[in-house]
């Protein structure tokens, strides 16, 4: 093993490791890297903000550094594809959840895997 006590300038490509059995330790309270990526601790940002994994609160933030809950998004617009659920159902079992139906050109809305309501388009 090499020990280097100073600061380490590398200019071009480097490889470490030849194996997907090697590790690499980095014990150092901040990782920078000038194109966006940053660890701090245990967190992860990338490109400032746009995606913040915080593994303290074990959140998640899409445009913000500082989620408030699981999952996080500031400053645009969520889109999920037609025939998608999402769900709101705590226990897992996602019997609770609004979908755009496509077939119908409606969003439904299921309580306990029973539709409850839709909204449709005139």
């Amino acid at each position: 093993a090499t020990t280097v006590n100073n600061d380490l300038t590398v200019k071009g490509s480097t490889i470490l490791g030849d194996a997907g059995g090697n590790s690499l330790t980095i014990n150092a309270s901040t990782i920078s890297e000038p194109n966006g990526l940053a660890i701090t601790g245990d967190d992860i940002d990338v490109d400032s903000n746009t995606l913040h994994i915080d593994t303290t609160n074990h959140r998640v933030g899409i445009g913000t550094g500082s989620p408030v809950s699981a999952l996080h998004i500031s400053g645009g617009d969520v889109t999920v594809d037609s025939d998608q659920k999402v769900a709101m159902d705590g226990s897992g079992s996602a019997s609770n959840y609004f979908v755009y139906n496509s077939s119908q050109n409606r969003v439904e809305v299921y309580s306990s895997g029973k539709l409850v309501a839709y909204f449709e388009s005139k």
